[in-house]
């Protein structure tokens, strides 16, 4: 019955923790545009999923598919997750993150009311958990990649800090300009390594790397963390 927060009409009930990262995975793993010459096309949902069932496509391929008046490139589990979908709300195509999903639940409950709504959540917390298990991801320390370029961004701050350092001995900045000065540098480079982990990592195992899937949908952990 409370499917709305009364502050704010924003969503209380919505997917989270292992929820996210199965609706997440089921959504996430197009390929990459250069090989949109190569994709498969079917003329409706129902053949792009029989060809998935199959092994003629994969999990997470693109394909081009007649949904409705229009073509869609999209993968045969973002269709798979659509079936659960009230018929009243358009077709979802996209990775569905943490906000996306509360967004969702915010649309279904705006189109169909309470009762379908509480469906959906439902069939969505059932699907996000299997497919949480299906995916079987696990956190290894070589998940976590060490960017190259992070030894020659500390190297640079060090000779950043130096020559703050100097400019203090030489009495040009105070004491305080001097400690200002150093935190800000490191916090920018933390930043910066930060930015280049994250682009290895979404680049790492074709975009399945776990702990990058984990952060970036919301369902375990953040970017600081």
């Amino acid at each position: 019955n409370n499917v709305l927060s009364t502050a704010n009409g924003r969503p209380i009930m919505s997917a989270s923790q292992d929820m996210v990262l199965g609706c997440y995975y089921q959504t996430m793993g197009l390929l990459p545009e250069d090989e949109r010459e190569r994709l498969r096309a079917f003329a409706s949902r129902e053949e792009a999923l029989m060809a998935l069932e199959n092994g003629v496509v994969r999990l997470h391929e693109k394909v081009k598919v007649r949904i409705g008046d229009e073509t869609l490139e999209t993968t045969p589990r973002r269709i798979l997750f659509n079936e659960i979908l009230p018929d009243e709300v358009p077709f979802v195509n996209q990775a569905l993150d943490k906000k996306s999903l509360e967004q969702l639940v915010h649309d279904v409950y705006r189109r169909c009311g309470r009762h379908v709504t509480g469906l959906f959540l439902d069939r969505m917390k059932h699907t996000g958990f299997h497919f949480a298990t299906l995916a079987g991801l696990t956190v290894g320390i070589d998940d976590v990649r060490i960017p190259d370029e992070k030894a020659q961004l500390i190297a640079n701050t060090g000779k950043e800090v130096e020559k703050i350092l100097k400019d203090y001995g030489k009495g040009a900045i105070t004491d305080s300009e001097r400690y200002n000065k150093i935190i800000d540098t490191w916090t920018q480079t933390t930043s910066a390594v930060s930015e280049v982990m994250f682009d290895r990592m979404a680049e790492d195992q074709e975009g399945f790397n776990p702990v990058y899937m984990m952060a970036v949908s919301g369902a375990r952990g953040s970017r600081e963390q």
